[in-house]
């Protein structure tokens, strides 16, 4: 695995060759982030200046910050419908909105300031497919109202789509034409040398349509609200607009930030070949909120695709994402107006096909076939995100997520037996069904030793049965954190044995766990002549503790 240090602020030495490479890929970002960004802001319900300015500050500030060289910070599909659920019928979106990109951004600021960046891991895979399946679903069915004409009552996405499917017969034909036009440029555009342009294009030249040959025939960009600057202004956030559902609402997408962006860095290292600081970057997200929420932005996070992307078009350093973001300010300077003219049935196109091709059927099919636990969990979580609000989802695929890991690590552990073979050499076989009289058993736990493993240990351990004087050497090398559960446990497998006539000792316990079982008096319990911390050496203490059993065995038995 590549090694963890600081790597040099560019990511790597920079020469005209590669200065040039960086030209390109951060052209190819900066031109797709246009309407891309506008139809997250679209997507969410505001302005879509709240998109183009959280691309344009997103991609700057994330790569001066981020301690991944190639992170592209910008809006996501699924935080940008995560947005749209919290912001409801909030009475001033764009405040809100405001407000709930400063929220998501202090709280990754203290996600990072407290290095709780590997918590992350615990939202499991097969959560996260089933989340971005329905996430991905949302999109396509919400732009269905815009790319027909049809206003539904309805408000689920899901019913409001089914609605208007019913009702394609009031579809309004110009709309429609555009919609479909603009999803058919994008595909057809997508199988040609103008792949990477395929998205602007996709969306230009139907609005260029409409201007020239039909102005007025269909609502354009700037029909969404009023656009009093193209150039995001300081904007100072509302503090009255904060409740507790807008707290949840802001974790929520908080979450949803992280666990997109944690991956990036494992799969795209440092151009030096080091693994970049997970917690870096995540205060590096938390604070390009900050600076997008006080210039009229919306929540961003860093974006797997538009990584990708800049890395494909051939990213050096960071200055494929800080070129892509001055590109977007270049853009809206000099071309400010002509974005406003964008049609929004043809931003429904590309959001469309953005949903489609957001659907990983290969993800889905390798999730399915894993298990049914998978299954489940990817299921529930799939339908969570497509019927309840969508920061209850994130919790509902949380909180399966952490269902799915007690049950898988309870399901993991097992107890085999440790026969000597000569002085310091053990072999591994299964443990025995029953205990033997007079005899010394050594045992070995693999797997942790939380409460719902310590249930299934226990009934592993072999049967004291009708033994006499039995004697079990209990094997805890590695154990760090024993557990209450655990601890009673094998108090209550010492009662059996001493019932019996027997013993326990545990061997090879670290200095944590000596440090729980003082505290707990199960030292003084079984006696601190039955208890050998781990030695210098790795077998030192099972050793140890063997040699102790054999000699009160087998003064037991001369008794």
């Amino acid at each position: 695995m590549p090694a963890r240090s600081r790597t040099p602020w560019l990511g790597r030495p920079v020469s005209l060759r590669s200065a040039l490479s960086d030209l390109q890929a951060g052209l190819t970002l900066g031109v797709e982030s246009i309407p891309d960004g506008m139809a997250s802001a679209v997507l969410a319900g505001i302005n879509p200046m709240f998109g183009l300015h959280a691309a344009m500050v997103g991609i700057t500030v994330g790569a001066l910050r981020s301690s991944s060289v190639f992170m592209t910070i910008t809006t996501t599909s699924a935080m940008t419908v995560a947005v749209g659920a919290a912001l409801g019928g909030a009475a001033d979106r764009e405040a809100t909105t405001i407000v709930l990109t400063l929220l998501v951004g202090a709280m990754m600021v203290l996600v990072a300031l407290a290095r709780l960046g590997r918590l992350v891991r615990f939202f499991s895979n097969e959560a996260m497919v089933g989340f971005l399946t329905g996430v991905a679903l949302i999109i396509v069915l919400s732009q269905l109202g815009d790319l027909t004409g049809y206003s539904s009552t309805e408000e689920n996405v899901v019913l409001r789509a089914a609605d208007t499917l019913l009702h394609l017969g009031q579809a309004n034909l110009p709309t429609l034409a555009v919609g479909l036009t603009s999803v058919a440029l994008i595909l057809l555009l997508q199988r040609t040398p103008l792949d990477r342009l395929s998205m602007v294009l996709g969306v230009a030249i139907p609005s260029a349509a409409v201007v020239l040959l039909a102005p007025g025939a269909v609502p354009s960009v700037s029909d969404i609200g009023q656009v009093d600057q193209l150039i995001p202004a300081l904007s100072l956030p509302d503090l009255g607009l904060i409740d507790l559902d807008l707290l949840v609402s802001a974790l929520a997408i908080t979450i949803i930030g992280l666990v997109q962006g944690a991956g990036i860095g494992q799969s795209m290292p440092n151009p030096d070949g080091r693994l970049p600081d997970s917690d870096g970057d995540i205060m590096a997200q938390g604070l390009t909120n900050g600076a997008t929420g006080f210039l009229q932005g919306m929540p961003v996070g860093g974006s797997i695709s538009a990584t990708a992307l800049v890395v494909a078009a051939g990213a050096r350093s960071r200055l494929a994402n800080l070129s892509a973001g001055l590109l977007i300010l270049a853009l809206l300077l000099f071309f400010g107006p002509y974005v406003l003219a964008l049609a929004l049935p043809a931003l429904a196109g590309l959001l469309i096909v953005v949903g489609f091709q957001a659907i990983r059927p290969e993800r889905v099919r390798l999730t399915w076939r894993t298990g049914w636990e998978a299954r489940s969990t990817m299921l529930l979580t799939l339908v969570a995100t497509l019927v309840l609000p969508l920061h209850l989802a994130v919790f509902v695929g949380a909180g399966l997520s952490a269902i799915l890991y007690v049950y898988r690590s309870s399901s993991q552990g097992e107890v085999v037996e440790l026969v000597r073979v000569r002085q310091g050499t053990f072999e591994e076989h299964p443990s025995p069904r029953e205990l033997r009289s007079h005899q010394v058993t050594i045992l070995e736990f693999h797997g942790n030793l939380f409460y719902a493993s310590a249930w299934m240990l226990e009934r592993k351990l072999p049967e004291v049965g009708d033994a006499s004087a039995p004697v079990v050497v209990l094997r805890l090398h590695g154990q760090d954190e024993i557990g209450s559960t655990m601890i009673s446990v094998i108090e209550r497998y010492r009662r059996r044995l001493v019932e019996r006539g027997g013993k326990l000792i545990l061997a090879g316990l670290s200095d944590r766990a000596m440090a729980q079982l003082e505290r707990t008096r199960l030292v003084q319990v079984l006696g601190r002549e039955n208890v050998f911390p781990a030695g210098r050496y790795l077998l030192q203490a099972i050793e140890e503790a063997y040699q102790s059993g054999r000699e009160w065995s087998a003064q037991r038995k001369g008794e």
